[in-house]
């Protein structure tokens, strides 16, 4: 097993504070709807809404983890896997997002709600670490391999940062 940065729950501190600073945007509504077609086709609202939904889906999973409700499975991550998470970066451009997180143009409000739920949800898994180290879970990533419970928490750590520093780049160079 490859060895990685931090435990399961500074990586879930981690991810706490990327929601965090992903919801503090969704509420600045000037802000999450600008656009920067050189940076990404996506807006900032659209990188929100991808983050929002990719995160429900991980943290449904590791909820269900954590209830003994996913039995354990095996796989592993790809070597593109390992690396993204052993490095802590995800190269622009070089992946689709699965249709499912493609954002629709939602309203803000909804996007504000689900990343205040996502954080909430990720609130909730922190009393739940240790049921989450021990039930050999995995979960299939489309690109990247088979997760356990750690490398979804680390995973989800890693694509916020990824798509907050698009964010940033978006808002620097934004049209209002």
């Amino acid at each position: 097993m490859l060895i990685l940065p931090g435990s399961t729950a500074s990586e879930l501190r981690a991810l706490l504070r990327e929601i965090d600073v992903s919801l503090d945007l969704a509420r600045d509504r000037q802000r999450s709807a600008r656009v920067a077609p050189s940076v990404s086709r996506w807006s900032v609202e659209g990188h929100l809404e991808h983050l929002a939904k990719a995160d429900r889906r991980i943290l449904d999973w590791l909820h269900r983890v954590a209830m003994g409700e996913e039995a354990p499975a095996a796989g592993r991550p790809t070597r593109i896997g390992y690396a993204v998470l052993l490095l802590g970066f995800i190269p622009r451009g070089k992946g689709k997002a699965p249709a499912w997180t493609q954002p629709e143009s939602r309203d803000g409000g909804m996007i504000v709600d689900a990343l205040g739920e996502a954080l909430a949800s990720a609130r909730r898994l922190i009393g739940s670490v240790t049921e989450l180290r021990s039930k050999g879970a995995r979960m299939p990533h489309p690109i990247l391999g088979s997760f356990s419970p750690y490398q979804w928490i680390r995973f989800a750590h890693v694509h916020h940062v990824h798509h907050r520093r698009i964010m940033t780049d978006i808002l620097a160079r934004a049209s209002q």
